[in-house]
Parts: C-alpha cells; sequence; structure tokens
C-alpha cells in the first residue's frame, strides 16, 4: 500500500483519543516565565468587565506579525512537519507579539493546555530526574498577550526538538507502553455509536451479538480492541506516525506493521537517509541508525533510573524520532504526558508486566526492551559501511 501525501489529519486518531504532534527540545536562549501550576494557569476571571477584555483583545491585536492574507492569524502557526496526531490548533509555532516575522522552524511551540500534563513538566523542570534530558524544557503558559485573536483557551510553552535539525527532517510517532487507556476508561459504561461505527469499518469480526443489538461499544472496549489489532499489545510499542519528504503516511497503513521485522523494514525503507547505491549514502543511513540506537539505549538507561518513572503510571506516552533527512544526525525523546498519573500510595511497578484491572502496570519499560530489539534489527539490515586500507 502506497502512502498518501496529506497535511492534515482529524481531530481524533483511530483510537479515539487525542494523539499528538511533537514537543521540543531545542533550548530557548531568552529564557521563558515561571512555570504555572494548574491552579494559577492564566484565565479571564468571571469579575473581569466588558471593557477590560476589549482592551486585552485589542492589544493581542497589536501584533508586529500579524498575516491578512490568511483566513486567520493562527494559520500563520501551522507546523510544516508533523508525525502524528490532530491538525488544527493543537500544536503551533510560537511566536511573540514582538517578533516581526513567523519563523520556519521556531525554538518553541505550543501545544493545548493540559493540567495533567503541565503538572509532570513542572516536576521535570524543577527537578534533576534522569529522565529531563531526554524530555522538552518547559516555560510554562502562553501568555494571552501572544496569542493570535482567533485563538481561545490555554496553551502550554515548549520547545521545538525539531529546531536542531536541518529544514524538513524524518518524524516518526511511536505510541509506547502495552495499553492506551487509564484505568478509568475500564469503569465506564458510557456506550459509544461513534466507536461502533469506527468497529464495523476496522473490525467487523470482532463484533459481539450485544454490541451489535445495541449498535455501539463502550470506549474501553474499542481501545482494548484496537490495541489488541497492532503491536502496542504485543511488543509495548506502535508506530503511529511517520512522515519523510515525499509524504506522510496513513494510520491504518501503519497497523498493518505487525512484527519487529515488519516495522525495521519501514524504517529502513522511508526514515533513514535514502540509500542510492552510493557507498556514502548507506554510510549515512548506518550511521544515523547508530546514532539512534544509542540515544535509545541511553533513554531506556535513564527511565529505570527515574525518580518520576517509579513513582507514576504512563500511559499515551509517545516517543518522537527525529533524523535529518540526509543524515547522520539523529535523536528520540518522550513526549505527551496528559495521561501520566502518580501511582496509588505505596504501589510499586516494574513496567513491564502485563496489565490487569486495577494493577496499573504500563509495560513502557517492556516497549522499550522491543524498541530497542527493532532498532537493532535495523542495523543488521543495513551494511555497514566498507573501509578501505590504503
Amino acid at each position: 500500500m502506497g502512502c498518501s501525501c496529506v497535511r492534515q489529519v482529524n481531530a481524533k486518531g483511530i483510537d479515539g483519543i487525542d494523539t499528538l504532534h511533537h514537543e521540543g527540545a531545542g533550548f530557548d536562549t531568552t529564557g521563558g516565565k515561571a512555570c504555572l501550576s494548574a491552579n494559577n494557569a492564566v484565565a479571564v476571571g468571571e469579575d473581569d468587565t466588558l471593557g477590560a477584555t476589549h482592551r486585552s483583545k485589542e492589544k493581542r491585536m497589536m501584533r508586529k506579525w500579524s498575516v491578512n492574507s490568511l483566513d486567520s492569524t493562527s494559520s500563520a502557526l501551522t507546523m510544516d512537519r508533523v508525525a502524528a496526531g490532530h491538525g488544527g490548533n493543537s500544536i503551533l509555532k510560537y511566536v511573540s507579539k514582538d517578533d516581526t516575522e513567523v519563523a520556519a522552524n521556531p525554538e518553541c511551540i505550543m501545544k493545548t493546555y493540559d493540567a495533567t500534563e503541565a503538572s509532570v513538566y513542572q516536576q521535570l523542570q524543577a527537578s534533576e530526574d534522569t529522565l529531563r534530558p531526554f524530555t522538552a524544557s518547559f516555560f510554562g503558559e502562553v501568555h494571552q498577550d501572544d496569542l493570535p485573536e482567533d485563538l481561545e483557551g490555554g496553551y502550554l510553552k515548549l520547545e521545538n526538538v525539531l529546531h536542531a535539525f536541518d529544514e524538513g527532517p524524518n518524524v516518526m510517532d511511536w505510541k509506547l507502553g502495552l495499553r492506551s487507556f487509564t484505568e478509568h476508561e475500564v469503569t465506564n459504561t458510557k456506550l459509544r455509536k461513534d466507536l461502533f461505527v469506527r468497529m464495523q469499518d476496522f473490525y467487523p469480526d470482532d463484533i459481539t451479538e450485544e454490541e451489535h443489538d445495541a449498535q455501539a461499544c463502550t470506549k474501553f472496549r474499542w481501545m482494548q480492541l484496537s490495541d489488541a489489532h497492532s503491536t502496542l499489545g504485543t511488543l509495548g510499542f506502535r508506530m503511529d506516525g511517520l512522515e519523510n519528504a515525499r509524504c506522510k503516511f496513513p494510520k491504518m497503513e501503519l497497523r498493518d506493521l505487525r512484527s519487529l521485522q515488519d516495522v525495521a523494514q519501514k524504517i529502513v525503507k522511508e526514515f533513514l537517509p535514502a540509500m542510492p547505491g552510493s557507498d556514502s549514502a548507506a554510510s549515512l543511513a548506518f550511521q544515523t541508525a547508530v546514532n539512534m540506537l544509542q540515544r535509545l539505549r541511553d533513554l531506556r538507561a535513564a527511565m529505570m533510573a527515574s525518580d518520576i518513572v517509579r513513582s507514576n503510571e504512563f500511559v499515551g506516552c509517545s516517543l518522537l524520532f527525529v533524523a535529518d533527512a540526509r543524515g547522520p544526525r539523529a535523536n528520540v525523546y518522550l513526549i505527551d504526558f496528559a495521561h501520566t498519573t502518580p501511582l496509588p500510595a505505596g504501589m510499586r511497578i516494574d513496567h513491564r508486566s502485563q496489565w490487569k484491572p486495577g494493577n496499573h502496570e504500563d509495560g513502557i519499560l517492556l516497549g522499550m526492551d522491543n524498541v530497542i530489539t527493532c532498532w537493532e534489527k535495523v542495523l543488521d539490515m543495513l551494511e555497514p559501511p566498507t573501509i578501505v586500507s590504503i
């Protein structure tokens, strides 16, 4: 199946939950505002007067970089390279009102505010946890004056991981862990007709008689079924997004990758620098894979030593892989913490055991083990560069 060259995707992923684009890890040398707690997030109070609201909007419109030719000011902030997730205004370029133009590859991005995710970033930012170097630096909530007038709600300000790379790098988004649903979803009995329609489209053989009669299913049933039909439920990771210079691959095409060998072949063919036949091109692909594998091993070691990993349940987090299209620069980052929550008091998990209701196991370390094995297979597929002795 060929790839479909699209730049925008639906607001909901195939799992029925929001999946995210990318967060950043370049460093904002100008500094950022202090991190805000969820309780101190910027909001318009109930006692604000109409005049104050009008003045605020007027001030927000007085930016130097407004682009009047676009349908909306926020359209100028759309990201050019996205591996997975929903489009719209969920992930945008960060540009302050004082900047004179919108950079093609800015140092920071802004992401729709989520209190749980903000809390995780605050913990990372305020600590010396071993996980911190593998995640985005966090600059709190975007000030309302820096938001275009057509944007509503809060945004997190994060560093852009793509900033350190050449324009148009290859990117992949892999969901990490054995499940994509939270423990809360297990007890949620609300029936969803929209998810039943998706079940009919993708997994018709798995529909039960009860679900057929109701023409609906629970979100937990849908998500658990979706996980079982991918490598997430078996290997602890799933390739959810892949974009290179040619195109962005449809999510369901990537779901056809059912083994480590399948995924490794996809990496060699579509993610690593192209190998048109020259020794130099093959060498760049090989070195890119070597760099990525080393970074993954370092990340797993950091996760195993992390106090934050030890004390939290990680659901729905992802690995973002980035590599220059011509290599050999490559890196991987842990992103997406909207469903990362503290474990119940006194509970310990090993992050490798199979999940059962109530045990809170997430499988992220099992997933990392298999991700590393997959990249070792990638290296096995690539012939190391020939060294000629003189």
